[in-house]
């Protein structure tokens, strides 16, 4: 009985340490995602399926906008990722691609992003704040 015990506990703890390793290098090769929140006029968003490392863009009403959809190549379902708004919308960007979308701005408005095969939304928006 004892001898059972004492594997089961092996077993467990090899695949507890086996877990947190894989955890471990699997989030050293994802892209780091900040937020932060620019002023210009062209400029570029890298974007995950979990996150953008821009959140928030200020522009003024009239100016013309292009902005760059970049879908990292690693941290993106194989379908890749679409960002729509309101206002004009990406299609499908697959992972490691980039699209450029161009509009004047009139209004504030919001880029929700999706998986581009399933149109599943994520969890993070895109703010375009006009002033």
């Amino acid at each position: 009985m004892k001898r059972n015990t004492y594997l089961a506990i092996i077993f467990i703890a090899i695949v507890i340490i086996g877990g947190i390793l894989y955890a471990h290098f699997n989030k050293a090769n994802a892209p780091t995602i900040t937020q932060k929140s620019i002023n210009a006029t062209t400029f570029t968003i890298h974007a995950t399926d979990d996150g953008a490392d821009i959140t928030t863009i200020n522009v003024k009403k009239g100016d013309t906008i292009h902005i760059t959809f970049a879908v990292s190549d690693t941290g993106v379902y194989h379908g890749g990722l679409n960002f729509k708004s309101d206002v004009v919308t990406t299609g499908a960007i697959t992972p490691g691609s980039s699209k450029t979308v161009s509009f004047t701005t009139d209004k504030s408005f919001i880029f929700t992003p999706f998986w581009a095969t399933t149109d599943i939304q994520k969890d993070y928006l895109i703010h375009i704040e006009a002033h």
